[in-house]
């Protein structure tokens, strides 16, 4: 069977096949086989081109690209943020960013900064060509440059170029001045290229965060970028912040980048620079739909153009089967880019808009309730097991008992994504702190050792465990405390939440004493029942307010982070109003919620 025929999944699991075959080559042999066989050569043939013929495998340039990929050292993937791009997606990007050229000329500039193996250029030359009829070698010769940081990307991005020209029948051509190896954020791409303008900048940059990266690293680019100045940034926003610098005057870009830069807080100064410059044309945002499968990054394509725009197109994909087919016939809303806001991007047309403004502008805001849950830094050591003769924990197949009193009952807000009840999750955990006037504090180790011996021994023997925590540094208070002190003063009755949920899912606790960590929980308040709060929280507004301001992940899962949940407020309710909430069934809440905020088309969009 050819693998032209298989789908990509299947493709991929016998291209793994291919390079565990010949892997065990020197790569000068794996090079040189590869090129001779997707050239169709048949007066050169070595061992690698030989294994390759065994497998009948396609000669579709999308498959050496893929075989390269896979070639490429774990390490060297994840150090230099490597995301493998399908060849649907550049095809369509490439379209979409290259539709404006009226007609072909030698001095048309497209280039892939972080080329890779090549895939964006194999599309921008192929479209060229069939474009405008002119024949590949001439558009790879003039029109088509890569940059990429790794000598062997650059290297087999050559070769693939070089396939393309002769599976076309073109001459060779001499591409060591159109692909270059380079750190591209340090170079000036013109001045590579002879002084050359840049029309077009197109591909799939390097995803990497700022604590993967060097100290070194991270400073420069503090220094040198103003989008990644502060916060845990993304080196991708040095690559878009660079790629609208080095345009000309009317270029564009056509990238395919993670979609959480459309909200999260270290992406602010990226949207600003491209809303303030007013440098955006498209968004695609593929929302759960994972592009680069089995890789889980969920992204969107971004369109630029240095010529200033005032509106953006945009388009939010529904869950599909099919993302290529869905792309293919996608369609676009709009909205001024004066109307976003550089907090956030909230791609929604202005009915949606205004919906939000009024659901944000109610009487009390859930803010000032919301709190986070403590963190241990180490759960396994504090969290503890219970049976019909108390609490304990096995250390080494010895049970080690736990007396009741130091122990709290606590809820692991991840647990809460999939549980029907809150009680599910319900587990226990060890609390060496003791109530004081002012709160909590550390029981001192005499008292812990004294009236908790059989804790203090247990601890006592995980003391090792709990100082490699926070990377060895010591955390305040005493060995055995924990990690962190968020959380331990704030108690009472408290909706804890899922921080990733298809539906809003608020879980009222009663226990006042009851801990949870790794989330966020919403607390009783002087403003509100949390009888009535939980059902306002769980209508169809927060369901359509989250559903318009966060972001979701594979399943459907939307996030109910504190910071897309915050801005939710609540009306001005009357006894009536109350009464009504507390004893009537959820659709007839939802129907006075949907009066009461002024909602209009809300039944429609859920």
């Amino acid at each position: 069977m050819r693998l032209f025929k298989m789908e990509k999944s299947d493709r991929i699991v016998e291209l793994k096949k291919i390079v565990s075959a010949i892997s065990k080559y020197n790569v000068e042999d794996i090079e040189e086989g590869i090129k001779v066989y997707f050239s169709g050569n048949s007066n050169y043939e070595n061992e690698v081109t030989t294994i390759l013929s065994s497998f009948k495998l396609s000669k579709d340039i999308e498959y050496l690209i893929e075989l390269f990929e896979l070639l490429l050292e774990q390490e060297k993937i994840n150090e230099n943020g490597i995301v493998f791009t399908p060849k649907y997606i550049a095809d369509y990007i490439v379209d979409q960013t290259l539709n404006s050229i009226p007609s072909w000329s030698e001095e048309i500039t497209i280039l892939d900064p972080g080329c890779g193996g090549g895939i964006f250029l194999v599309s921008a030359a192929q479209y060229i060509s069939e474009k405008f009829g002119v024949p590949l070698e001439k558009v790879i010769k003039h029109n088509i440059y890569g940059l990429d940081i790794e000598s062997e990307n650059v290297r087999r991005c050559r070769i693939v170029l070089d396939v393309l020209l002769e599976q076309s029948g073109s001459g060779k051509l001499d591409l060591s001045s159109n692909i270059l190896c380079v750190d591209s954020l340090r170079e000036n791409w013109g001045y590579l290229f002879g002084e050359r303008k840049i029309n077009f900048v197109i591909g799939n940059p390097p995803y990497v965060n700022a604590h993967d990266m060097s100290k070194e690293t991270v400073k420069r680019l503090k220094n040198e970028f103003i989008t990644t100045k502060v916060g845990t940034f993304n080196i991708f926003y040095a690559f878009v912040e660079k790629a609208m610098n080095e345009l000309d005057y009317e270029g564009q870009v056509g990238f395919i980048v993670p979609n959480n830069f459309l909200s999260i807080t270290a992406a602010t100064d990226l949207r600003h620079f491209l809303q303030s410059n007013k440098y955006l044309m498209k968004i695609i945002d593929f929302s759960d739909n994972m592009v680069f499968k089995p890789v889980r990054t969920y992204n969107c394509i971004l369109q630029l153009s240095k010529k200033e725009t005032s509106i953006v197109e945009y388009s939010i994909m529904d869950k599909e089967e099919n993302i290529k087919l869905a792309l293919n016939n996608i369609s676009f809303s709009k909205i001024p880019i004066s109307k976003l806001d550089s907090k956030g991007w909230n791609l929604v047309s202005e009915a949606v808009h205004s919906n939000l403004q009024k659901i944000e502008n109610q009487a009390y805001s859930i803010k000032d309730y919301i709190r986070t849950g403590i963190a241990t830094l180490k759960d396994a050591v504090y969290f503890v097991n219970k049976d019909n003769r108390g609490y304990f924990n096995d250390v080494e197949g010895v049970r080690m008992d736990i007396e009741s009193d130091i122990v709290k009952p606590i809820y692991k807000i991840p647990e809460l994504k999939n549980a029907l009840d809150v009680e599910e999750v319900k587990r226990y955990i060890i609390f060496p702190y003791q109530h004081d006037g002012n709160g909590y504090s550390l029981l001192d180790e005499s008292t812990l050792s004294t009236r908790f011996p059989q804790t203090y021994e247990y601890l006592f023997s995980m003391r090792a465990t709990l100082a490699t925590r926070d990377k060895g540094k010591p955390v305040a208070g005493a060995w055995y405390a924990y990690g962190r002190n968020q959380g331990l003063n704030k108690y009472g009755k408290k909706l804890l939440f899922p921080t990733f949920s298809k539906l809003p899912r608020f879980m009222y606790v009663d226990d006042i004493d009851a801990l949870f960590c790794n989330g966020y929980a919403v607390f009783e308040n002087d403003d509100f029942d949390l009888e009535i709060l939980v059902k306002i929280l769980n209508s169809k507004i927060m369901d359509y307010y989250i559903k318009n301001t966060s972001y979701s992940i594979e399943g459907g899962y939307l996030c109910y982070q504190k910071k897309y949940i915050q801005n939710f407020s609540i009306p001005s309710l009357n006894s009536q109003e109350l009464e009504y909430i507390k004893h009537s069934s959820k659709n007839d809440v939802d129907i006075l919620l949907m009066k009461l905020y002024g909602l209009e088309g809300v039944d429609e969009v859920i």
